[in-house]
């Protein structure tokens, strides 16, 4: 097998028109860094002129000198591999200009090949540190930087899925609030993008950049109770049903309960049992009364005798007629949800 052919084996680098040295392994020292430096020659017959387009005909493309560059392909050993490669130059007698020989190992006017890029892109997936990252591939900050934000990826403005989430989460200081919002195809969980404003003027601005045909396949606009989403729904998706996601619906209920009960403790004294017991067993009052623990009997604090999470619930609802009644509320809306009875939850909002 030959030299160059070993190479490329333990490089990956399978560009034909590159030619390596026999002695091709060496170390050199570069910035501080002890980098593996392999020595390699790229040449060709060009079959035309890059700045012309003139074909190579007749000897009308001729060699004209090289020009050394440095690319980093890698890692081997725990050192950084630099390909030192004699890249030939061309001169074009038709437009009397030269140009440099190319390969696919690298971009243009690039000393970093594409394989470390990707590399340094799977790495961007996870949940590492731009500076982690940085020192593993042996680039700088701004490379990595670069590399990020070479992902930009453009949104189809012609379609939108049938059943379309919106929701906002946590996000950098510089956004309004520290609040942005995704959108996503609920029925396959894909994120479609990531808006950094939540206030209505920009989420108008940015949704009536989808065609109205794309608004108008929309059937479903799940979200949660912020008005501004509901709004903007009924307005800029004309075939679209408004559905409030279970999950805030059920959320809402669980701090009015919350709510109720903190208002009933503040009716006693803080050094009172009931005060107590109220402050310490709120998880009592939120739980589903079907998985209370009613068998087993333990000690817990306030209570002389052992007893459980059932015969505590009975206890705390004697203390207060107003927090019974808004349990007994909370619960009937909890089984509802649990057994996901639609006719159900419909008498129940006729009820009450």
């Amino acid at each position: 097998m030959s030299t160059t052919n070993i190479i490329a084996k333990i490089t990956e680098i399978f560009d034909t028109n590159i030619e390596f040295e026999e002695n091709f392994f060496k170390t050199e020292i570069i910035r501080g860094i002890e980098h593996t430096i392999i020595k390699g020659k790229l040449t060709y017959i060009p079959s035309y002129c890059e700045h012309c387009g003139e074909e190579n005909e007749a000897y009308s493309i001729v060699k004209n000198g090289n020009q050394v560059v440095d690319i980093l392909i890698g890692q081997f050993n725990s050192k950084p591999v630099i390909l030192r490669l004699i890249k030939q130059r061309f001169y074009c007698k038709h437009c009397k200009r030269t140009f440099m020989a190319q390969t696919s190992l690298v971009e243009k006017n690039c000393s970093i090949s594409t394989k470390v890029k990707s590399c340094i892109n799977i790495e961007l997936s996870e949940n590492v540190s731009h500076k982690h990252i940085s020192a593993t591939y042996s680039v700088s900050m701004a490379t990595v930087q670069r590399v990020l934000r070479s992902n930009d990826f453009k949104t189809n403005k012609h379609w939108l899925p049938e059943v379309l989430g919106i929701d906002e989460f946590k996000s950098l200081k510089s956004v309004d609030a520290n609040m942005s919002v995704i959108i996503c195809d609920v029925q396959t969980g894909d994120i479609i993008d990531i808006i950094p404003d939540r206030r209505k003027r920009y989420l108008r601005e940015y949704l009536e950049r989808f065609s109205k045909e794309a608004r108008s396949m929309v059937k479903y606009i799940t979200t949660d109770m912020y008005q501004t989403y509901i709004d903007l729904g009924k307005e800029l998706f004309p075939n679209a049903q408004i559905v409030i996601d279970k999950f805030h619906i059920v959320q809402l209920f669980t701090r009015s309960m919350q709510k109720l009960r903190i208002n009933v403790m503040n009716d006693f004294n803080t050094r009172s049992k009931k005060y107590k017991k109220l402050k310490r067993y709120w998880k009592v009052l939120l739980k589903k009364e079907f998985n209370l623990n009613g068998v087993e009997f333990y000690k817990y604090i306030h209570y002389s005798k052992l007893t459980n999470t059932n015969e505590i619930l009975i206890d705390l609802l004697k203390i207060s007629d107003r927090l019974a009644a808004g349990h007994s509320l909370y619960q009937e809306f909890l089984y509802i949800i649990h057994s996901s009875d639609v006719k159900g939850f419909e008498n129940f909002l006729d009820k009450y």
